[in-house]
């Protein structure tokens, strides 16, 4: 099951976005909707480290209820984007 993870002010605004049979196909959604909230925010005038720091406080941070297989960590996954991006 793969859960959107946005709750904002403190409520409980998440809900279920997918199940899934296969954990990759977790992860590769999870990956989209991380790149997606990264999008939104970037197109709001966020870069950078302040790009990381809005994610953190209000971008849409996916989760995975795993069967055996790791968590997903959508802040690790969105500093690897983030600073990828930077490279560049």
């Amino acid at each position: 099951m793969l859960d959107d993870g946005h709750s904002c002010m403190g409520g409980d605004d998440s809900a279920v976005d997918s199940s899934f049979e296969i954990y990759a196909a977790a992860v590769e959604r999870c990956e989209e909707i991380v790149r997606e909230s990264l999008a939104s925010l970037a197109s709001q005038g966020f870069s950078g480290e302040s790009l990381l720091r809005a994610y953190e406080a209000r971008g849409a941070q996916p989760y995975i209820v795993p069967d055996g297989d790791p968590q997903f960590d959508g802040i690790a996954f969105a500093e690897t984007v983030v600073r990828q991006a930077s490279a560049e």
